[in-house]
């Protein structure tokens, strides 16, 4: 054979090496890439169980801020305690309050309450135990739209000077079936335990009442509002409340305190 030919081929010596490479780098490769889906699928996880704690939060935050916050009561605590600046575990109890009923008229550029449940004292009339109040007016009605659009609340809450917070707001001597609710006045039935008593020591205002919302805490939350269970979390492991200035502080963990949120809710 002449020595200037050129040699076009592999030997199989050389081959074998080339395949024996590609298979120490797939091998590692394959490792990293592995390494790589595996981290990036616990960070994943990790984030929607973060994300699930904090939107369960979010959805009590607002439930709790359009809440009757003097009506917040533990179930377990008859005694009506409020909740104190120690932060106290629910799991294995159930938050019970009533939610704020509101609705607006328009009048002109603004936006007035329909009903605020403030009214004026010398307006009280008693009759075959009945009571009608006239609610202050917060403003002067103008061409503009001023209807007001609303389901009448079923019950509304007196307070006079032996009412104790939170636990008279499901005492039945403070409540008395509503009977007509406008803008300008409401006539009620009055509680058989008021009809004995002076009505110059009701307070100049009423609160409007439906069905109680209550939370239900264990290893899950449950809402439930007007007889209907939502679930709202699982897997929940620890939820606090504890007074703050600004209304209350709450902290939520699930999974063995692994994902944790907190929340500030203000007091409206």
């Amino acid at each position: 054979m002449p020595k200037n030919l050129k040699r076009s081929a592999f030997t199989l010596l050389e081959v074998l090496l080339a395949i024996l490479l590609l298979g120490v780098f797939g091998i590692f490769s394959a490792k990293l890439l592995l390494g790589i889906y595996q981290n990036y699928s616990l960070k994943s996880q990790s984030f929607q169980k973060q994300l699930k704690a904090q939107n369960a939060l979010l959805q009590i935050k607002r439930l709790l801020e359009n809440a009757q916050l003097k009506s917040l009561q533990i179930l377990s605590n008859p005694s009506g305690a409020q909740i104190s600046t120690t932060p106290k575990n629910l799991i294995g109890e159930s938050l019970i309050f009533y939610e704020k009923l509101e609705h607006f008229s328009l009048h002109g550029d603004f936006a007035i309450p329909c009903f605020h449940g403030i009214f004026n004292p010398k307006s009280v009339q008693v009759k075959n135990n009945t009571l009608t109040l006239d609610f202050l007016k917060l403003s002067q009605p103008s061409s503009a739209n001023t209807t007001c659009d609303f389901k009448i609340p079923k019950t509304a809450l007196l307070i006079t000077e032996e009412f104790i917070a939170p636990q008279d707001f499901y005492n039945p001597n403070f409540q008395g079936k509503i009977l007509a609710l406008n803008t300008d006045s409401i006539t009620l039935e009055l509680p058989s335990t008021l009809r004995l008593q002076p009505l110059t020591k009701i307070s100049p205002q009423l609160y409007f009442l439906n069905s109680p919302t209550l939370l239900h805490f264990s290893n899950s939350i449950i809402l439930e509002q007007n007889g209907n269970k939502t679930l709202l979390l699982e897997n929940l492991s620890h939820f606090s409340l504890k007074s703050h200035h600004l209304g209350l502080y709450a902290h939520l963990c699930l999974e063995k305190d692994s994902y944790c949120a907190s929340t500030i809710i203000v007091e409206l």
